[in-house]
């Protein structure tokens, strides 16, 4: 007892001599303690606090790798949906001129029984002829949805994306003349398919006058002759441009042959993105909407659009 007196002493004695030499080490002590009771206390509230909600994210567009692996149902595929106040069907048809296709009747009967307040439709804004058989003929079931439209009075969109944003997301990555030969052949067969009394060589030029006028397609070809050119220098086969293959705008192509596989697929991404958003868009407002597109496009839609209607919409 008489040492732990005598210890104290000392340990108060020395303080009072070098007071500076005593706040250092008081300070030193302070900042230990605090940083060791720092370094317990901050991962014990990390570890009870609760985690941050992450909202679910939509699941993505089918991939083409995903589509060529899943087990395809049959054409024409129609799927049938509600997401809040809206609802769609949604008609994924096999692409058609032929006014006897069980498709075109197929399309007009669900027409006739969904009473839609609102037509969407793939491949532009088609024109409307005096007959249904005469507009499917030329334009296809995307004409058709405007004839049904116009004949009862129901206002009519089209699905795809502003012509702008789809040639300059192309033009990133292909010339300028790779691009127009794409528009071109892929109406070349078009036409093959429709049942059009003109002839070929005339929509060629009708195509490159309407494509020369586009910023950033202002150059070659221009003409008939250009473009035959130009084709004979970027395809070898087949040599007669008439007889492009179908194939060459398949975007499902896990490993194309020709670059026009490659824009078809990159195209055909951007549209279902696109297709996606504008359907969800009109969803919310509300109503009955009928769409007619290919039926790979509600293939590789399905799962986002379905997606939505399980989400909770915003509390107000």
């Amino acid at each position: 007892m008489q040492n732990l007196f005598q210890h104290l002493r000392i340990a108060l004695r020395v303080p009072a001599k070098n007071p500076g030499f005593s706040a250092a080490i008081i300070a030193a002590l302070a900042l230990g303690v605090g940083v060791n009771t720092g370094m317990f206390t901050l991962p014990s509230a990390v570890m009870q606090a609760p985690l941050p909600h992450k909202p679910a994210l939509a699941p993505a567009i089918m991939s083409f790798e995903e589509y060529a692996r899943a087990p395809l149902p049959p054409m024409p595929y129609v799927i049938a949906l509600t997401v809040g106040e809206g609802q769609l069907l949604y008609f994924g048809a096999r692409h058609t001129f032929d006014p006897a296709d069980w498709q075109v009747q197929a399309i007009t009967d669900y027409w006739r029984q969904y009473h839609p307040t609102l037509a969407l439709n793939e491949g532009g804004e088609p024109p409307v002829l005096l007959s249904r058989d005469e507009t499917v003929s030329r334009f296809g079931e995307p004409a058709l949805v405007r004839f049904l439209a116009k004949a009862d009075g129901v206002p009519v969109r089209t699905l795809e994306p502003p012509r702008t944003e789809e040639r300059a997301l192309v033009l990133r990555d292909f010339s300028p003349e790779q691009v127009k030969l794409f528009y071109v052949l892929r109406g070349v067969v078009q036409f093959r398919k429709s049942r059009n009394d003109g002839r070929v060589e005339e929509s060629v030029e009708r195509a490159l006058a309407g494509l020369s006028k586009e910023p950033g397609l202002e150059g070659p070809p221009r003409s008939l002759a250009e473009f035959e050119q130009s084709y004979a220098r970027l395809f070898s086969e087949p040599s007669d441009w008439r007889k492009a293959p179908d194939a060459w705008f398949d975007p499902a192509v896990i490993r194309p042959t020709v670059y026009l596989n490659r824009i078809s697929r990159k195209l055909s991404e951007f549209r279902d993105r696109h297709m996606v958003n504008l359907l969800l868009g009109e969803l919310k407002k509300g109503g009955r909407i009928f769409a007619v597109v290919g039926g790979s496009h509600v293939i590789m839609q399905e799962q986002a659009l379905r997606a939505a209607q399980f989400q909770p919409s915003a509390r107000r």
